[in-house]
């Protein structure tokens, strides 16, 4: 399962990833910032990139999967404190992986859909992913060996979001839906992990604009 909480998170994480376009409160007057200051004076710029990086992030249900890491990008659509801060998951990637309900074969995970829309919306904050319109949800594939082949989706989902220093977004036990795929795949997986942010800096605040 673990396996398909990785895709869920590519669907973000993830994911994910606007955690760190995130902020403490993203009302009508705020802006994404990479310090604490109030008004901003160091506002986190359009079309900017944000990385970050998951450490072990798992999929867990009657199958487990483990990666070493996941990285994620971000691309800042809208900062300019007249709406809320918005995004794009422009790339979900994963490494290491492993399923270890079947003595820890080598596993495959591939982020499908990309890119996502991503906005922080209060109350939270939260990061809220989901397709862009009439595209596909977000997604990821993940194929074990050769015998197992499966594809999760989930139409759109909300990650909580720590700004500070640095900034990180959550994903914990996030469910993914089996679309396709074998007997061995299970009709549902629980993504968990991590992102925090380190480029082009690992602090973001959000402050009035």
């Amino acid at each position: 399962m673990k396996y398909v909480k990785m895709l869920g998170l590519a669907a973000v994480a993830a994911a994910a990833l606007m955690a760190f376009v995130g902020a403490t409160s993203a009302s009508a007057a705020d802006r994404l910032c990479e310090n604490n200051s109030n008004p901003c004076n160091s506002p986190v710029a359009a079309n900017g990139i944000i990385k970050g990086e998951a450490s072990d992030p798992l999929l867990t249900g009657d199958v487990e999967l483990t990666c070493a890491s996941s990285t994620v990008e971000v691309k800042v659509l809208s900062n300019s404190g007249a709406a809320n801060p918005t995004g794009e998951v422009k790339a979900l990637s994963w490494s290491g992986c492993k399923d270890l309900t079947h003595f820890g074969i080598g596993c495959s995970v591939n982020t499908e859909g990309l890119p996502f829309h991503a906005e922080v919306v209060t109350p939270g904050p939260n990061l809220t992913v989901r397709a862009h319109a009439g595209g596909p949800s977000p997604g990821a594939k993940v194929v074990c060996a050769g015998f197992i082949s499966c594809i999760f989706q989930k139409a759109d989902f909300s990650l909580p979001i720590d700004v500070g220093s640095p900034a990180s977004v959550t994903a914990n036990a996030v469910e993914l839906e089996k679309v396709s795929g074998g007997g061995l795949c299970p009709e549902e997986a629980f993504w968990d992990a991590k992102y925090v942010a380190e480029s082009p800096t690992s602090s973001l605040f959000v402050s009035s604009s």
